[in-house]
């Protein structure tokens, strides 16, 4: 299967092909340019994470959302948990 390629800033011959020169010599100023990239460090200093640890949800029987506990059973972390 022939597929055409065009290649900008170079021109083809009356057959429709590329010198294997040109594209020698294009295919080394690219690698030159890729290779001249520095390796730099970002800007990036420290990162803020947040805590991991978050409290679990607190729920009562009715499946109401608490934002503390209360006495009878409360659901903490998907288990019933009896406080007095």
């Amino acid at each position: 299967m022939v597929l055409p390629v065009t290649v900008n800033g170079l021109s083809v011959n009356s057959d429709g092909l590329y010198r294997f020169s040109d594209l020698d010599a294009r295919f080394e100023e690219t690698i030159g340019e890729y290779d001249a990239i520095v390796d730099e460090a970002t800007a990036v200093k420290t990162i803020n994470q947040p805590s991991l640890e978050q409290p679990e949800p607190i729920y009562n029987l009715l499946g109401q959302r608490l934002s503390s506990t209360q006495r009878g059973v409360n659901i903490i972390g998907g288990k019933k948990q009896l406080v007095k």
